[in-house]
């Protein structure tokens, strides 16, 4: 899932999916009932577009299969209902016939839409069917294994799968059978592990039960089992985080999520600060590799918090204790030296000494205390840089789906030019057909066809279908046709304006000549008059410089 907006309440809202390889079944809901171009599905041939139906794809090795299965409720934008909208950059085919269905091959435009047979559409559930369920169990022998994967591979050759894909099937398979069973295991080790702490727990509370007495043995019970009580918790939450990490470590995020956060959860009721510390840095792990990386920087963020505040804790602990030893110091000198004061002879020596000692002993513990607040320093600025680095990593991962939406709207902005440009091919084709027929046809129905041709040449001559391209075409360009101004030496006309919007959309010269009905002449020496207005040099090209805006 590439994208995924939905408002409950308007029901507005865009879904972006895309499917290397697999199979997928659609059923398109509210989104799609209120803007059908609002749920697509990107594969390795094209795209996909539903529009309020239900439908089935598999994409295979360079091949596409897609079934249109039924239509679904009418929709308000006067679109066929029930359709599936099958294309690329080379053609497309809408599917709008219940099960009709179309194939599409890298390189090449979608096929014809064509009526499925019964025993097409019996190996079709077929081929789905493999690719969603052809799992191996765990609990056969390995001779059971053997042979159910020799029935599994003759069923995917009779459906038409190539050897490389019956391999990858089964191996893959192998993989994740493999992955359950040493989870299974993890589990059950773990889970024994915690049964003999419990009962060894439980051996040793009953014989501290006999060897005490009434008073002083209630005391003591009581203690045990606030001790007993803590240290099955930590062992508890031990197993919890340790199952939560063989979880992650084969590849099953969401379940090592679920035993990590009720480990945490546990940590947080025992106050058990370094569980919880742990907890967060395993859910931040787990997070990234499931790319959610706002909550992953949140879970590292409360990690590096319990780090901080452990830091400065023990630092307080370890000035404190060195201010008393200092402090000690002090009073013991000044003890030795009314001491040594009520020997006149004595004083002056054991002053220089108990000076000197005092000097050495100051200048040490000023030492120490600069070299731990130095220290201090040191781990602080790390700590601000790791701090630092996840911001910018956060930023870069803002910044990159930013443009991932500035290309995808950029794609479409092309398919809308291109659809126009068919749009116009037609009607001209139909136009130039009509025109024909009225010379041949018969007096009373000349007149009919030469009023509808001239209705599909005011039709062509519209500028509304234009208003909407600019506008669309603006959304993804803000600045351009603004720089343009700024940039031309003279004033630019309308057909100029249209002229540079579709050259910055690469598009070539055919292409443009087909979506402004001229001729390839025409748009040759029309980008020679808009070139003459723009300041660009001899060797510069114009698509550069209108692609550089």
């Amino acid at each position: 899932m590439d994208t995924f907006i939905y408002d409950p309440e308007t029901n507005d809202g865009k879904i972006v999916a895309s499917v290397k390889q697999g199979s997928l079944k659609v059923i398109s809901g509210l989104i799609s009932k209120k803007n059908p171009d609002s749920l697509t599905v990107e594969v390795p041939e094209g795209t996909l577009g539903s529009r309020g139906t239900e439908f089935q794809t598999i994409v295979s090795k360079g091949k596409t299969d897609t079934l249109l299965i039924g239509p679904g409720k009418n929709n308000t934008l006067g679109m066929r209902p029930g359709s599936v909208l099958v294309g690329n950059s080379l053609g497309q085919t809408l599917l709008d016939n219940p099960y009709s269905i179309t194939s599409m091959t890298k390189g090449k435009a979608p096929g014809q839409a064509k009526k499925i047979t019964k025993n097409q559409l019996k190996k079709f559930n077929k081929k789905m069917k493999a690719l969603r369920v052809a799992k191996l169990s765990p609990n056969e022998t390995k001779a059971e294994r053997k042979q159910l994967r020799k029935s599994l591979k003759k069923e995917l050759k009779a459906l038409g799968f190539e050897k490389e894909e019956i391999k990858t099937i089964i191996k893959e398979n192998i993989k994740k059978d493999k992955e359950k069973k040493v989870a299974i295991k993890a589990e059950r080790a773990e889970k024994k592990k915690a049964q003999k702490a419990k009962a060894k727990a439980k051996k040793q509370k009953k014989k501290a039960k006999l060897d005490e007495g009434k008073k002083k043995g209630k005391k003591k019970k009581a203690k045990k089992g606030k001790k007993g009580k803590k240290i099955k918790s930590e062992k508890q939450i031990n197993v919890l985080n340790n199952i939560g990490d063989v979880y992650r470590k084969t590849n099953r995020y969401e379940e090592a999520l679920g035993y990590t956060q009720k480990s945490m959860r546990l940590a947080e009721k025992f106050g058990e600060k370094h569980q919880i510390e742990s907890a967060h840095k395993d859910l931040a792990k787990t997070y990234a590799l499931l790319e959610d990386h706002k909550k992953a920087y949140e879970h590292l963020w409360e990690y590096n918090q319990i780090q901080e505040q452990q830091f400065y804790t023990q630092n307080f602990r370890q000035l404190n204790v060195l201010q008393t030893i200092y402090e000690t110091e002090q009073k013991e000198a000044k003890i030795e030296l009314l001491t040594q004061q009520n020997t006149i002879n004595k004083a002056n020596q054991n002053l220089m000494l108990l000076g000197g000692g005092a000097v050495l002993l100051v200048s040490g513990i000023s030492l120490l205390f600069m070299n731990r607040k130095r220290k201090e320093k040191t781990k602080l600025q790390a700590y601000e840089q790791r701090v630092l680095q996840a911001e910018l990593e956060k930023k870069a991962i803002e910044e990159k789906k930013l443009q991932d939406e500035i290309q995808l709207k950029t794609a479409s902005l092309s398919k809308y030019s291109l659809n126009i440009a068919q749009k116009n091919k037609l009607l001209s084709d139909l136009s130039a057909t009509l025109k024909k027929m009225s010379s041949r046809s018969k007096m009373d129905t000349q007149s009919k066809i030469k009023d509808l041709a001239k209705e599909l040449d005011f039709a062509l001559q519209q500028e509304d279908e234009w208003d909407e391209f600019m506008n669309f075409f603006e959304d993804v360009h803000p600045q351009f046709f603004k720089d343009l101004a700024q940039a031309a030496i003279s004033k630019l006309s309308s057909a100029e304006l249209r002229l540079a919007m579709l050259l910055r959309l690469n598009l070539s010269s055919k292409e443009i000549a087909s979506i402004l009905r001229v001729t390839p002449d025409s748009v040759r020496v029309a980008r020679y008059r808009l070139r003459k207005k723009l300041p660009i040099n001899s060797k510069q090209e114009l698509v550069h410089f209108l692609m550089n805006l």
